[in-house]
């Protein structure tokens, strides 16, 4: 941690990453982004504390199943192709930042993982979105259970 960061933060951005690569999703989704993660806070309005780097714990374990493959237009008008995960553990996870930091910068939260950004809202990925939906609701598919950890938080700047 670097004081100049903690002095030119406007906000606070906490994430986990998933454990393995997810080859599932490599065989069906083409162009997934190399930094798979998934946020659990966001929060554009309240500057980085020295304090929250404390609260981090880079060996928590967090499980989650895949629930459904879905498209968001997102925040800033670019497309996004996201996997939601089923959490309790990390919706748990999210309230403690919340309580901690004091907000979420979007009004519900939903643990995901951003696997392709920018995308159209064409044919073609809504074909790829009720594929792969069939597939995860299929009785004949295991339940896909992913891990998270190295929980790490860095500072959100203009």
């Amino acid at each position: 941690m670097k004081l100049e960061d903690i002095t030119k933060s406007t906000g606070t951005y906490v994430q986990v990453i998933p454990d393995s690569r997810l080859d599932i999703l490599d065989l069906i989704v083409p162009n997934m982004v190399d930094d798979l993660h998934l946020t659990l806070l966001y929060a554009d309005k309240s500057p980085i504390k020295p304090e929250y780097y404390d609260l981090c714990d880079p060996d928590l374990k967090f499980s989650g199943i895949f629930e459904e493959l879905e498209y968001w237009s997102g925040h800033d008008n670019v497309g996004y192709l996201v996997m939601k995960i089923n959490s309790p553990e990390l919706m748990k996870r999210h309230r403690y930042w919340v309580e901690h930091v004091g907000n979420h910068s979007f009004k519900d939260y939903s643990p995901h993982i951003t696997l392709v950004t920018p995308v159209d809202y064409n044919e073609q990925t809504k074909a790829l979105i009720s594929e792969f939906n069939k597939f995860i609701d299929s009785p004949d598919t295991d339940t896909i259970v992913v891990w998270f950890s190295k929980e790490s938080i860095e500072p959100l700047k203009d």
